[in-house]
């Protein structure tokens, strides 16, 4: 949702000076301080039920599951960073006006409030890393019509409209498995290293495609380098199967 209205509003604000989007940038996130006094205070336990926590046979850098789910939020990250910073100047180098790559990121701000929503329900009911295989795939088709088809305003908006489908549905089905292979009580930490992978792989997708346009003037070789990675993270889902349910070992009275 904060993209969608960044991506209307900041066009506006720029029309004035980038000082005073920035500003306003700022003001917007000193709203979170108060928002979040409520949350400061831990909350009561319900229950004195103890949580049945995976067990865990090998460090965590060693578990597969854990190098999978960070790999693919590595390239997520890479997906993520790469069209969210340099989509504006994509679409000026193809002839088309500025405004469609605000229109567009704004599309994909809209498309994706569903699309975690729909994911994230639909994780419930499948295994995650099945649906993680299914959105890199996609994403990697995707980001390859990109290279193949001319660029047109519509197929900026119709790629916008699917990426949005996909931009981070990736979060609730990640975190949901890491839940499941880690216990809640390992969650946070887990998340948290599974989610470092993601910031360093958005790092390359910034930085790497500034290099690969200054050195080469076309983006192609990084819309290709996306497709490539979206099919390796595809992948390295694929052996992580859903493990059989332990039986809950019954409470004493």
């Amino acid at each position: 949702m904060g993209q969608l209205i960044y991506s209307l509003i900041t066009p506006l604000l720029v029309l004035i000076d980038w000082q005073t989007a920035l500003l306003a940038l700022a003001a917007s996130c000193l709203l979170l301080i108060p928002l979040a006094l409520p949350l400061l205070r831990r909350p009561a336990v319900e229950n004195d039920i103890p949580e049945e926590v995976p067990t865990i046979t090998c460090p965590l850098w060693q578990d597969r599951r854990f190098l999978a789910l960070a790999g693919g939020f590595f390239v997520c990250g890479v997906h993520v960073a790469f069209i969210a910073t340099h989509l504006p100047n994509f679409v000026v180098a193809c002839g088309l006006p500025l405004n469609v790559a605000g229109n567009t990121l704004a599309i994909i701000g809209a498309l994706n409030i569903a699309g975690t929503i729909a994911f994230g329900a639909w994780g419930g009911r499948r295994h995650p890393p099945q649906l993680l295989m299914l959105i890199y795939l996609c994403r990697a088709a995707l980001v390859m019509a990109m290279v193949v088809l001319p660029p047109t305003s519509t197929l900026l908006y119709t790629f916008g409209a699917i990426m949005g489908m996909l931009w981070l549905s990736t979060v609730p089905l990640t975190n949901q498995a890491v839940g499941l292979y880690f216990g809640q009580k390992r969650q946070a930490f887990v998340f948290g290293m599974v989610l470092a992978a993601h910031q360093v792989g958005a790092f390359l997708g910034a930085w790497g495609g500034g290099v690969v346009y200054q050195m080469t003037g076309s983006y192609d070789l990084l819309w290709i380098t996306s497709a490539v990675f979206g099919v390796l993270a595809a992948l390295v889902h694929w052996p992580v199967r859903r493990e059989p349910k332990r039986a809950s070992q019954p409470q004493l009275a």
